[in-house]
């Protein structure tokens, strides 16, 4: 189909935010939907991870929304951070919190569907597709849901690209592949004396491979640069 080839095109060489969401904007009306919003958790730091969210929704739900923290009680969000299962909004969902529902509903999210992304680098992503007309029926599942989730896909791989300088090293400050070998054994709980033993090197040769990663990744301990790695996915 010409709209998955544009919109695969537009994965690789949109150079903004703004760009890619409005190629993911018409494809979803495409697909009979209004609204469009994707959500992207950044892996750090790991007690606070940051959300950004893009969306072409109302700015007056956008404000709201924030200001009310919908974020933590939102249901589709609890249900798309524990699995990457697609989920249409009914009337049970908007039961939990009928506040929130009902200013969605006046911003025009009436009927809606959602599912996560997650990758390998540590980042974790939701799209959502809503609108306010006519709800979403089996029938309209069966046809278009398949493509619906590739535009999941395609809104992670495009966003991820787009954001990764927020939480990845650059590139000349990337691990190498022997510093990644040894915060893997220090992931699994060797020492710097057992690590040296295992790769047949001195025990102060393991700890500048660690303090080197340390300081590319912007922390100061072993723990805090095998937990940062890890949350970024570079010891996948």
């Amino acid at each position: 189909m010409k709209w998955m080839d544009e919109l695969l095109d537009t994965l690789d060489t949109a150079r903004t935010e703004a760009e890619l969401l409005a190629k993911i904007e018409s494809t979803a009306r495409y697909l009979g939907f209004d609204s469009c919003a994707y959500g992207i958790r950044i892996p750090i730091p790991v007690t606070r991870p940051k959300v950004v969210m893009i969306n072409n929704f109302a700015m007056a739900w956008r404000q709201r929304y924030a200001q009310c923290g919908y974020i933590a009680v939102d249901p589709t969000v609890k249900h798309c951070t524990e699995s990457t299962t697609p989920i249409v909004w009914d009337e049970q969902m908007t039961l939990q919190n009928p506040q929130m529902w009902e200013e969605a509903r006046a911003a025009g999210l009436v009927h809606g569907w959602a599912q996560s992304s997650l990758d390998a680098r540590g980042s974790g992503g939701m799209l959502t597709l809503a609108r306010a007309g006519e709800p979403i029926t089996p029938q309209e599942l069966a046809a278009n849901q398949k493509y619906m989730r590739f535009l999941v896909h395609i809104a992670h791989q495009g966003f991820s690209r787009l954001l990764a300088p927020q939480w990845q090293p650059p590139m000349d400050k990337a691990l190498s592949m022997r510093e990644c070998e040894v915060l893997k054994w220090a992931a699994d709980g060797k020492t710097a004396q057992e690590i040296g033993l295992i790769l047949s090197l001195s025990r102060e040769t393991i700890k500048f491979h660690l303090r080197n990663a340390g300081s590319k990744l912007g922390v100061h301990n072993c723990t805090a640069t095998v937990v940062r790695a890890t949350s970024l996915g570079l010891l996948a």
